[in-house]
């Protein structure tokens, strides 16, 4: 680790100021052993910083577990039992598994009614979920039910970081919280009434959507309040578009960790990738990642990023937060909003785009000009 003393300041201070952690509280750190998968493009010491976050909230309380599972390999896919075991009980998995509903978790393969027995089984066995969750594995755990069962019914916080590196620490990190209040604040605000979405950049972009009657959130690295969720480093502004409803093309000129040697275009039709044009061999990869669920070539969220400290274009989890860029996912959104449930998200930045907001036929804004900010 470069500056291990830095580091740990830094740890301390998102302890003590975006989580704001009392002596009282429980705190569940967790990560993943990714090596075990076959698409890793990454190096990362995140054990070892799991570790430290670990050793760094005992300073603020003594109620602190660490556990390491062997990893999903894949973005969106519910964590394995032993983490539900950890945060609601040994009862209450039995009950799940007895009753079906864990096998229907795992696969997402959930209605309404599903969800409302679930919580209730769970809620019944009287658990004691953490209060605090530092979620560092490399896939995501952010869209999830596990995630929103502790967040929206136990009021837990649930700071999650997959692909996170050292290096954020000095970047994205060192972005001001209240900046990115205020940003997303004025954002909210300025679209807030917004029914249509187009979104263009001259590597050949275009994309329409609805987001009427869609919510807008904001991540802004705020832990402090009971169910808060949100990525470190923050920065960002998102929706669950309206499904169905995106046509046109997506360029991207990077895969979530590395960049691509040349572009591909996804071709989208009624809200899901119809085609996808190019040479580049991550095409390959990415069909078989659609291919593996009827939901996960759809798309799934639009987002703004407004940290301006984030340079990382070569990792996602900072990348969707640089200040005056955007990026599309695909796959689950049932946890912020929309209607698509499935073992998969992913996101892709676009560069310097053009996005102009619709509030009625003849009543529209640009809040970004092929990549710089209008807010």
């Amino acid at each position: 680790m470069k500056d291990k003393d830095f580091v740990q300041n830094v740890i301390n201070n998102i302890f003590e100021n975006n989580i704001g952690l009392k002596n009282h509280e429980k705190v569940l750190v967790f990560t993943d052993d990714c090596k075990i998968c076959d698409d890793i493009n990454f190096e990362s010491n995140i054990f070892e910083i799991a570790l430290l976050f670990a050793e760094c909230a005992k300073n603020f309380t003594n109620k602190v577990n660490f556990t390491y599972y062997p990893s999903l390999c894949g973005h969106g896919k519910e964590p394995p039992e032993e983490l539900w075991e950890i945060c609601f009980g040994e009862k209450a998995l039995k009950e799940l598994k007895k009753n079906g509903l864990f096998k229907k978790i795992i696969e997402k393969n959930l209605n309404d009614d599903n969800k409302e027995e679930i919580i209730e089984i769970i809620k019944s066995e009287d658990c004691s979920p953490p209060d605090v969750i530092i979620a560092l594995p490399y896939y995501s755990t952010s869209h999830t039910l596990f995630r929103k069962i502790l967040t929206d019914v136990f009021g837990a916080r649930y700071c999650s970081m997959p692909l996170f590196k050292e290096e954020m620490f000095y970047t994205a990190l060192q972005e001001d919280v209240k900046i990115l209040q205020k940003r997303a604040e004025f954002i909210k605000e300025k679209i807030k009434d917004a029914e249509t979405i187009i979104v263009k950049s001259d590597n050949g972009t275009y994309l329409r959507f609805s987001v009427k009657n869609r919510e807008f959130i904001e991540d802004t690295g705020d832990l402090t309040q009971k169910g808060a969720f949100s990525n470190l480093p923050a920065g960002e502004v998102f929706v669950a578009p309206v499904e169905g409803t995106a046509d046109g093309k997506i360029v991207i000129e990077y895969a979530p960790t590395f960049k691509l040697e040349s572009p591909l275009t996804l071709w989208l039709s009624n809200g899901e990738v119809v085609h996808i044009q190019g040479d580049d061999k991550y095409k390959n990869e990415l069909n078989s990642k659609f291919s593996q669920g009827e939901n996960n070539n759809k798309l799934a969220e639009f987002g703004i990023g407004i940290n301006s400290h984030a340079v990382d274009y070569f990792n996602i989890l900072e990348a969707e937060k640089i200040y005056g860029t955007i990026h599309l996912a695909f796959g689950d959104n049932s946890s912020f909003g929309g209607k698509i449930r499935a073992n998969f998200h992913e996101d892709y930045i676009i560069q310097k785009p053009t996005v102009e907001v619709f509030f009625s036929k003849f009543n529209s804004i640009k809040l970004i000009e092929k990549g710089k900010p209008l807010f």
